[in-house]
């Protein structure tokens, strides 16, 4: 039997479909020590995370939903926030299963942490990641008007997740993609020109990696890129600016890639006066990384530098555009130090996309020093005086550059925001309680305190219910940890519930209730004293009205576990 995470993100679309859920969340529980599931019948994803001590770091969370009218599987992952919302663009990609799918969020998530650290702008770490071939995109070729809807949609999501992920342009997304987004979500970057935006931020992305490897060549004594050859991975949106700066530079060869062949017509055409050699290649074909250069360039997907690949680098230097290059950041760094090559790690190069378009909110002016600086070579932060002190620090120390930068912006991604702290967390509480199993047409909604027992995680499951018969939902424990951390299960959340908002948001006024109008929904409301915060609550969720609940008995087997923090944390 396939497992859930071995399933196709097609059949993982059916899945959620048949199980009933739209949307869903995984979610780091930090005072459980676990990863929470939006659904019962997601815990085994929930425990795939756990299990994964390569890419998942304690995320704290992953956002997924079945497009309401493509059916694409659209996904957005949360890494961490102290330095910021979290930000990163989305990427419309293919995978063959469910955790390819997640894992690649998982890293890519985790790189914008560790790139916008290093970066020093005041962003975390995020990624979108939409599945190719799902629900309508799997039904033949997608016209303009499809591809449209389908981004749309993803602003639609973004918006849901208020403001605790900030997308933007990645692999598979283009600036008019953007402007759908745009048109539904103000949390958005690579908004394009027309409409005050950044645009395309793969050109000075491309120049940042040019810095990176006249950083590398400095640190081993050579004086520039004039006369070197260079292999580049992926002739796309980096790859094909990359290949004009190398030529500005006096390099003599280079060697391409790409599994588009139009592409390849476009850089010969483009560059007649270059000695290129190029190859058409399937995809996830990384026989390039062998050729014979001084350089090679990843600038597609990651995952490329591993166990099948290394051996065969004859390169002096790597350094590249692609996000997580390294198959195993545990082992393959180390691997390609023991054969004499010296790699960038990408997050340490690849930061001018997110640094042109991260505060374009703030207007712009000619030769903006926030974005010149970078590419200079006097700033210490900038990425060729960076990249000598990694490399350098590495030579002193004997450990690898990726785990000298690792380090470093490991170190610098948990420094608060200095206005805003790590809000970024308490945003993300946000559409954790939003998400819907169904509507509860009118509901009362009472909060009782309970004795305290311990301060150990409890969750009570619901049995089968009846509402016919006016019993209550469920009964779940709602808890403080330390006095800052409220954790509450409740088996049904209404259409943009207030309960769980409230219940973090509303603390210190006194006991009391409110009508809520939400169209011809009623619901109450309560506002919870920090008093009554000292001990453990039980949430009582109790049908009122005549049949209760609509007719789906889903709202009966699918209870949620909801992670809130008290304000003061």
């Amino acid at each position: 039997m396939t497992t859930l995470h071995g399933l196709s993100p097609q059949d993982f679309c059916a899945f959620l479909t048949t199980s009933g859920i739209r949307r869903a969340w995984l979610a780091w529980d930090a005072g459980a020590g676990r990863v929470a599931a939006s659904h019962p019948a997601l815990e085994p994803l929930a425990r795939l995370l756990e299990a994964d001590g390569r890419d998942f770091d304690r995320h704290e969370a992953v956002f997924f939903q079945v497009a309401p009218g493509t059916g694409v599987l659209q996904g957005a992952t949360v890494h961490r926030t102290c330095r910021g919302q979290a930000a990163g663009g989305v990427r419309f990609w293919r995978y063959d299963t469910v955790a390819d799918w997640l894992r690649d969020g998982l890293r890519l998530a985790k790189g914008m942490t560790q790139k916008n650290a290093l970066a020093g702008i005041w962003w975390g770490g995020g990624k979108g990641v939409m599945a190719r071939g799902t629900g309508l995109d799997g039904k033949g070729p997608i016209d303009a008007g499809l591809r449209r809807r389908i981004y749309e949609e993803y602003g639609d999501f973004v918006t849901s997740l208020a403001g605790c992920y900030v997308t933007a342009e990645d692999v598979g997304t283009n600036v008019d993609d953007m402007a759908a987004i745009f048109s539904r979500t103000r949390f958005t970057t690579c908004i394009p020109p027309s409409l005050g935006g950044s645009g395309n931020p793969s050109v000075p992305t491309a120049l940042g990696v040019v810095r990176g490897m006249e950083a590398a060549l400095a640190h081993l004594g050579e004086r520039t890129l004039e006369g070197k050859s260079v292999a580049v991975m992926g002739l796309g949106n980096v790859g094909e600016p990359l290949v004009g700066f190398l030529r500005e530079r006096g390099v003599r060869r280079l060697f391409g890639s790409d599994v588009d062949p139009a592409r390849l017509d476009t850089v010969r055409a483009k560059y007649p006066d270059l000695d290129l050699t190029l190859f058409a290649v399937p995809r996830g074909d990384a026989s390039i990384l062998a050729a014979p250069a001084d350089i090679v360039s990843p600038c597609a997907t990651g995952a490329v530098l591993g166990e099948a690949t290394i051996p065969s680098i004859t390169a002096r230097v790597v350094c590249g555009a692609a996000n997580n290059q390294l198959e195993d950041p545990e082992r393959d760094d180390a691997r390609l130090a023991e054969r004499g090559v010296l790699y960038l790690p990408d997050f340490l190069v690849n930061r001018m996309g997110i640094v042109t378009c991260a505060d374009e909110a703030f207007g712009y002016v000619d030769d903006d020093p926030a974005i010149a600086d970078h590419l200079g070579a006097t700033w210490e932060n900038g990425i060729y005086r960076l990249s000598l002190a990694v490399l350098e620090e590495a030579k002193r120390t004997g450990a690898t550059p990726h785990r000298v930068a690792r380090a470093l912006a490991d170190e610098r991604s948990f420094a608060p925001h200095p206005i805003w702290g790590h809000r970024g967390q308490r945003i993300v509480v946000r559409p954790l309680a939003k998400e819907v199993v169904g509507e509860v047409r009118q509901a009362r909604v009472r909060v009782l305190p309970h004795a305290r027992e311990d301060r150990r995680p409890r969750i009570r499951r619901p049995a089968r219910l009846d509402p016919a018969a006016g019993e209550p939902l469920g009964r779940h424990l709602l808890r403080a940890e330390d006095d800052r951390v409220v954790v509450v299960a409740v088996p049904v959340l209404v259409q943009e519930p207030a309960l769980g908002l409230d219940l973090v948001e509303e603390l210190g006024a006194g006991v009391g209730r409110q009508d809520v109008e939400r169209g011809d929904a009623r619901r109450e409301v309560l506002d919870v004293t920090e008093g009554l915060l000292e001990d453990p609550l039980v949430v009582v969720v109790e049908a009122e009205d005549e049949g209760g609940l609509d007719d789906d008995p889903r709202l009966l087997d699918a209870p949620h576990e909801l992670l809130l923090r008290h304000p003061r944390a």
